[in-house]
């Protein structure tokens, strides 16, 4: 199957991008000396697809699942100790890894909900044959080289309970759990708790355009 990526136009492509054999290209690729810099003939944006030299191995290695994730590290290390100077190349790296997860994403949902809809209707038409043979009486059933079994299920018998019933407590179990949020509410109206504290947000990065 090929999945098809969508490049909004103000990137400046026409041709979507194609995954086949595990990788994403574009189709309109070229080939440069070097990642081309803001303000140039076309736009940076504009060659958001076309990653070159070290910049398109650096995402050939993100994307190769056959590549072990030490090798994956010692690269970027390598990377960070000129970060300075290697932070432009690395942003179109960042956005084509984003349109690749939403495109994978988008048929990861349309996988899930072609699975979900043969399972239920396996599922529907094998109780319909299963509830047949049951109705007919019959144990077996001929089907060319194979043989429809009807037998009991195994495991534990199904439990019965009644829900208008009033249960013994000695056949109850009490689960209790922390209230986070009465928690949060306590701290937020400056209480001091002795089992309980915030602690610091984690730093994270964007991308500012």
């Amino acid at each position: 199957m090929n999945i098809r990526v969508e490049i909004p136009a103000r990137f400046g492509r026409k041709k979507p991008l194609t995954h086949a054999k595990g990788k994403l290209y574009h189709d309109n690729a070229k080939s440069h000396d070097m990642p081309p810099k803001r303000g140039q003939e076309g736009g940076f944006m504009n060659e958001l697809f076309n990653l070159v030299g070290e910049y398109r191995e650096v995402y050939n290695m993100l994307t190769d699942p056959e590549i072990d994730e030490e090798t994956v590290n010692g690269t970027l290390e390598a990377i960070m100790g000129e970060i300075e100077v290697k932070a432009e190349g690395l942003i179109p790296i960042f956005e084509r890894l984003d349109m690749e997860i939403d495109a994978c994403k988008k048929h990861k949902d349309e996988w899930a909900e072609a699975e979900k809809v043969r399972k239920n209707r396996k599922a529907r038409l094998w109780d319909m044959v299963k509830d047949t043979l049951v109705a007919l009486g019959k144990t077996d059933l001929q089907a060319g080289d194979m043989t429809l079994h009807i037998q009991n299920a195994g495991g534990k018998l199904p439990l019965i309970v009644d829900p208008n019933a009033t249960v013994p407590e000695r056949f109850t179990k009490l689960t209790i759990e922390n209230d986070n949020e009465l928690i949060r509410k306590a701290l937020d109206n400056g209480e001091e708790l002795d089992f309980a504290h915030y602690g610091e947000r984690s730093k994270v990065m964007k991308i500012k355009k």
